[in-house]
């Protein structure tokens, strides 16, 4: 349901398009780079702050296995 409401969407946006002299062909390609960048920097940050959160996770689970380690064996055989 999601993709068929942004197909509409993107759908009308088309049929809404005027034509363009190709003189301005460098400014719209201009605009796609800019947001191109901008899509490429959110990106970066996102994967970022998993990275971040992946360390910490590693992080604990290391604190925690070597703790297990470090315990006494307790003898419960009696």
């Amino acid at each position: 349901m999601v993709f068929g409401v942004l197909f509409r969407r993107v759908l009308m946006m088309l049929v809404r398009m005027q034509r363009m002299p190709m003189c301005h062909f460098g400014m719209v390609r201009g605009l796609l780079v800019i947001s191109g960048l901008g899509v490429l920097c959110r990106l970066a940050m996102m994967f970022r702050r998993v990275f971040v959160m992946v360390r910490r996770d590693l992080m604990v689970l290391m604190d925690v296995v070597a703790i297990h380690c470090r315990l006494p064996v307790i003898d419960t055989s009696e």
